[in-house]
């Protein structure tokens, strides 16, 4: 299919103009290809094979996921707990613990160990903050 110049938008009555800046900027907003066409009564074929349009698309998907990513970053920068975990999750390979199964006589002795380390552990002053402990 010829490839039609940029600055001449296909004709189409009553509806957004189908021409690159038109495109980026709905891709900005990350419309489908599919959703770019309805707006611009077009089939989606006319999109899909203009490679300029296909590079406005692109373009225009690349800015909206940089925008994203420069969002939540900064999100995570000020603290926020939920995107500082999804963050960590996407990036550094950290995953939710799950437990599968527990044997019931395992859970028991773990309990009974735990009372049996806190009976016997020296009670702290006061003023004093007690240092966690680990069990072993």
């Amino acid at each position: 299919m010829p490839t039609r110049p940029s600055s001449k938008p296909l004709k189409t009555a009553g509806c957004t103009p189908l021409n690159v800046e038109n495109i980026e900027m709905m891709a900005q907003m990350m419309f489908s290809v599919s959703e770019m066409s309805a707006m611009c009564h077009c089939k989606t074929r006319h999109i899909r094979e203009d490679p300029e349009l296909m590079e406005a698309v692109e373009r225009g998907q690349g800015k909206a996921r940089a925008a994203l990513r420069r969002r939540q970053w900064t999100e995570a920068m000020n603290g926020q707990p939920t995107m500082l975990i999804w963050l960590g999750k996407q990036y550094l390979d950290q995953k939710d613990k799950t437990i599968e199964s527990v044997d019931e006589n395992d859970l028991v002795r773990a309990i009974l160990e735990a009372r049996r380390v806190m009976q016997t552990a020296p009670q702290a002053e006061p003023d004093e903050p007690e240092a966690p402990r680990l069990l072993s």
